[in-house]
């Protein structure tokens, strides 16, 4: 009969769901904390071993919804449930592929060594387990160390302009340190899709005279500097800007400039500078 050692069988589980939620939030740029990231992997590692020692269909069912819906939960901590939804498609995606490798892996080795103990194949998985994370925490800490534009956390962000308001999901970002030089006040970047709901028609341009009147008090020209070329960027100075903590919404000093380049922002709608949120 073949022996399981359960912490060997948990560690090789959590060290798969550690590598299939660290591929799926570089392939979705939705950032998952290193904490969250612990987290999820251990609530997968927990589940294969529930799954394994109940034996029992209903059982499995029961704890892999539980899995699934504390997964969703914690993997990010402020993201819409389509987002959410996203990043855990492409958790499963990348749990499929590298648990096959994994799987590959040891048919080879069964294949190979076929009289290999059960005992010394388990601490070898172990050992290996062991080396791949801690791999893994040297990379994300090579990674943190060196990054000059350091993703922290998201938030939600709400705009008020002109008896309008838009809503969307901020990257805090150590890199953009772009601020207004009259008064040095933050600059948010904004994705034009989002902030399209703040004005009647397409977001203002300084160069062809389409500024609405109304609008013309609160405009900043903001300078940029993107790929080593120098350009000036509208800017615009809300009647209210408020960030989401806590539970209530806490007022911030900013403006914003509408990105028409087509960032990413880890799929955010806006970069909010990490000056803007200190002390929050």
């Amino acid at each position: 009969m073949e022996t399981l050692y359960i912490d060997v069988f948990f560690l090789i589980n959590f060290t798969v769901d550690l590598l299939a939620a660290h591929f799926a939030s570089c392939f979705t740029k939705i950032p998952i904390g290193t904490t969250r990231l612990i987290i999820v992997s251990a609530i997968g590692g927990v589940y294969s071993c529930v799954a394994v020692l109940a034996n029992s269909p209903v059982i499995s069912l029961i704890a892999g919804i539980v899995a699934i819906a504390l997964t969703m939960i914690i993997m990010v901590r402020k993201a819409s449930i389509l987002r959410r939804i996203k990043l855990l498609i492409a958790f499963f995606l990348f749990l499929i592929i590298i648990g096959g490798i994994v799987y590959f892996a040891y048919c080879a080795l069964d294949k190979y060594f076929p009289n290999r103990e059960s005992e010394v194949e388990n601490r070898s998985f172990l050992i290996f387990s062991v080396i791949l994370l801690l791999g893994i925490a040297l990379i994300r800490f090579i990674m943190n160390v060196f990054s000059t534009a350091r993703s922290e956390r998201c938030l939600t962000v709400k705009i008020e302009l002109l008896g309008r308001e838009v809503t969307c999901e901020a990257l805090i970002d150590t890199g953009n340190l772009l601020k207004d030089p009259i008064d040095s006040t933050p600059v948010m970047l904004v994705k034009a899709a989002a902030a399209k709901a703040l004005f009647s028609g397409e977001p203002p341009q300084i160069y062809d005279g389409s500024i609405p009147s109304e609008l013309r008090r609160y405009i900043r020209l903001i300078p940029i500097t993107r790929n080593g070329k120098n350009d000036i960027k509208p800017g615009i100075r809300p009647d209210r800007a408020s960030v989401l903590m806590n539970g209530k919404f806490e007022d911030v000093r900013i403006a914003f400039v509408i990105d028409d380049e087509g960032g990413t922002f880890n799929g955010c709608d806006a970069l909010m500078p990490a000056v803007a949120v200190e002390g929050l």
